[in-house]
């Protein structure tokens, strides 16, 4: 399953903290956002980080690696 296949609304079941939430979109997803205790994150800033409504830089992109048989 992936991230795309879960509504965003639902998305609290799979992820049940901000701190998660802020550690998936910084570590797995490359984005770069203010300092986690920073007053500006908060839960729908960081939802509409993750839903592409903000600008937000991306220091890197995760590369998939498929194997070619």
């Amino acid at each position: 399953m992936s991230l795309v296949d879960v509504s965003i609304n639902r998305l609290g079941v799979l992820i049940p903290t901000k701190a998660s939430l802020y550690r998936i979109l910084v570590k797995e997803l490359g984005y770069f956002l203010p300092d986690e205790t920073s007053k500006a994150i908060n839960e729908a800033y960081l939802l509409s980080v993750l839903k592409g409504e903000v600008f937000s830089l991306k220091l890197f992109r995760k590369k998939r690696i498929t194997s070619q048989t």
